[in-house]
């Protein structure tokens, strides 16, 4: 999945808003680092605007020339009368998710212990530290988060037991962002984790598939299967894969004529074609499967699940999707084909996972870092464990690729020195992009679920050219596009053994050695 549009709205600098705003005619505007914003270079109020600047202490930085409309937009959305009534333990939650949003953060960790916080951002799916607060402020910070800032508060924060709540935050740019909060006791008392999930902003445009990363022939699938008028399509990956963009890429497709809920814990992205509805999973009647049921009584054409986590929702899906509805949801599950086991384990039969008017299509999906193509270093350029490069070779000479030539590593392993990279703001990567696997369920799908032949089915969709997500891995690689130590980070180890073992008679293996112990056991 490609990064989501870069946070475009700088802060202006709140001790010249008002003289800035009070420029009618000759829109003028300073940013919060010191930039200056005009229309052209001779406008006649810059000379005022550095006098006024170096006499409140600003340091003057650059002078950028923009629109008078988005000077005008940057300054209309600045509001003092909002930031005046802010508390400073208000606006530092709001300066650490504006930073964090700034550098396309997942989740923001507010680590309590006894003396000291730690707040760590989630990029590209690894963790780094952002700073470092004292235990009081983090607690006040924490409490406002939950009991000031959340949509509705049944309870006030207390960090010595989970929390979880949801929010649409205002920030002081003028943008809204929303963030699901969860919280959990830690060891020793009283510490405890607060982690923000940064859901989407109104900045941010709505991605369609293809921008997700999926391929052209997966895009045309997932097309393909929206449009049916019932049905179910569900989606697989671990937490924070992109299930939740993916689903409202595809939901974002659907004719405005078309009635659609989605049904989810918290409300994460606002779909604009969508009555957007939430669940609370600790009361039955508002759980996900009393609200599927409640649904079906106000005809609906699509319902949109978030989560199938028990044997009731699976089963409200099923008869969702049989009685002429298109159903989306997701499970956690570590393959396509392992759905069918996830939903097996939630207690529906093989006859109603098999039925045609059910399942449509199954999906799976990871996300994987992309190298930034300006300062990739060639995989020759760099400094490498030998065991990994023999390995590397093994597994991949069946390709048939001249495997040095052609892939690429991250510039931290590059011999010598590196250079700063202005496209990637040197971190090497560009964001993150889908590795999927679809499977269409056709009849002879069905007929292997009806039989368990998961091995039979999995060689069946093989023939007929089906690609793995690990295939997908493989072929970014090939292509230079994702580091190799990365995509073993999520993947597993790239094991040539593994290869090696494909196709070897397990049956032969085991009657060999129950014939070495026979032997042995008749000798001794």
């Amino acid at each position: 999945m490609q990064s989501p549009s870069t946070y475009s709205h700088p802060k202006m600098h709140l001790d010249m808003l008002k003289w800035c705003r009070s420029q009618k005619g000759a829109p003028i505007a300073v940013i919060e680092n010191g930039d200056v914003l005009v229309t052209k270079k001779t406008a006649p109020n810059l000379q005022n605007c550095k006098v006024l600047m170096k006499n409140k202490g600003i340091k003057i930085n650059q002078i950028h020339i923009r629109s008078a409309s988005e000077i005008d937009a940057l300054l209309a959305q600045m509001d003092p009368h909002f930031i005046q009534s802010l508390s400073k333990v208000q606006l530092q939650l709001r300066n650490c998710i504006e930073k964090a949003i700034s550098q396309n953060v997942s989740d923001v960790h507010i680590e309590v212990r006894l003396t000291q916080c730690e707040v760590k951002f989630r990029q590209l799916g690894e963790l780094v530290l952002y700073d470092t607060w004292s235990t009081e402020l983090a607690r006040k910070i924490c409490f406002v988060a939950f009991n000031k800032e959340t949509d509705h508060t049944q309870q006030h924060f207390n960090g010595h037991i989970p929390q979880d709540a949801s929010m649409s935050l205002q920030l002081t740019s003028g943008i809204r962002v929303r963030i699901r909060l969860a919280s959990v006791p830690a060891h020793p008392f009283p510490s405890f984790d607060v982690v923000l999930r940064i859901l989407n902003t109104d900045a941010q445009k709505q991605l369609n598939l293809s921008q997700c990363g999926y391929s052209s022939q997966q895009t045309q699938l997932l097309q393909t299967a929206i449009k049916k008028p019932s049905g179910a399509i569900i989606i697989a990956g671990p937490t924070g894969s992109g299930k939740t963009t993916t689903l409202a890429a595809l939901l974002s497709t659907l004719p405005k004529h078309k009635k659609l809920y989605v049904i989810e814990d918290p409300v994460e992205k606002i779909i604009s074609n969508a009555t957007q509805i939430p669940v609370n999973t600790e009361v039955d009647s508002k759980g996900f499967a009393s609200m599927t049921r409640q649904t079906l009584r106000l005809d609906p054409d699509c319902i949109c699940i978030g989560e199938i986590r028990d044997h009731e929702t699976a089963l409200m899906a099923s008869r969702a999707a049989m009685t002429g509805h298109l159903v989306l949801s997701t499970v956690h599950s570590n393959s396509a084909i392992n759905i069918i086991q996830r939903l097996l384990d939630l207690e529906l039969t093989p006859s109603q996972l098999a039925d045609e008017s059910f399942l449509v299509l199954l999906a799976f999906q990871m996300l994987i870092k992309v190298l930034c193509p300006h300062c990739a270093v060639p995989i020759n350029d760099c400094k490498l464990n030998q065991e990994d490069i023999e390995r590397w070779e093994r597994y991949f000479l069946t390709d048939d690729i001249n495997f040095f030539d052609q892939v690429n590593m991250h510039r931290s392993y590059a011999k010598g020195t590196t250079h700063h990279c202005t496209h990637c703001n040197n971190s090497g990567y560009l964001g993150r992009r889908v590795i999927a696997e679809i499977i269409w369920l056709d009849d002879i799908s069905r007929e292997y679920i009806l039989k368990h032949d998961y091995l039979g089915w999995k060689a069946h969709l093989q023939r007929a050219h089906f690609h793995s997500h690990i295939d997908q891995a493989r072929l970014l690689i090939k292509h230079g596009q994702v580091d190799l130590y990365d995509a073993e980070m999520i993947l597993g180890q790239f094991s040539p053994f593994e290869k090696e073992i494909q196709g070897i008679n397990y049956n032969n293996i085991i009657k060999s050695s129950y014939d070495t112990e026979q032997t042995s056991t008749a000798t001794d």
